[in-house]
């Protein structure tokens, strides 16, 4: 978001353990968005070839980051993401006062019990034999079925996984 037109955004990420940057997808098909994997860090570009800008004072999906994650880096665990910098353009190449705020890869999904991808009457299957102890879940299994983090499989993550289901 910001208080005027933006023509393009760049901005430095630093590489986090278990995460290796592989590629940026940018939202909208008008601007282009290029990375470049250092050693230490990840730089991004996002900017247009037709002269299109984000709006002003609206709130913009304008990338996807694309990582790699290792196979040994545990579901449920967070994988912070810290930017150095940020430089944001107008739509006629001035500067916008910026700053990069950090997020987090969550590893895993809540829900998805048997990590498929998908959230689904499948994974219903599995919290209900968790729940009932007809079945036992592994560590992965215990993580994704435990929807409210309670510290326990019961109908509570039942009826909260198929609201989640219903709701897409």
């Amino acid at each position: 978001k910001s208080p005027e037109s933006v023509g393009g955004i760049q901005f430095k990420l630093y590489n986090s353990p278990g995460a290796v940057p592989a590629g940026i997808n940018s939202s909208d098909d008008c601007f282009t968005a290029e990375y470049n994997n250092l050693e230490e860090a990840y730089i991004g570009i996002i900017f247009s070839f037709e002269g299109c800008s984000y709006p002003a004072n609206e709130e913009v999906h304008v990338a996807d980051l694309v990582f790699q994650i290792s196979p040994y880096v545990p579901i449920g665990v967070d994988l912070d993401l810290d930017f150095d910098y940020t430089i944001v353009a107008d739509s006629e190449g001035n500067e916008v006062l910026s700053c990069g705020i950090g997020s987090s890869i969550q590893i895993g999904m809540p829900g998805d019990v048997n990590s498929d991808g998908e959230i689904n009457v499948l994974d219903i299957v599995s919290m209900v034999s968790f729940a009932l102890g007809t079945d036992y879940p592994n560590d992965i299994e215990s993580w994704t079925s435990d929807i409210n983090n309670d510290g326990i499989i019961n109908v509570l993550d039942i009826v909260s996984i198929v609201n989640i289901i219903l709701d897409n």
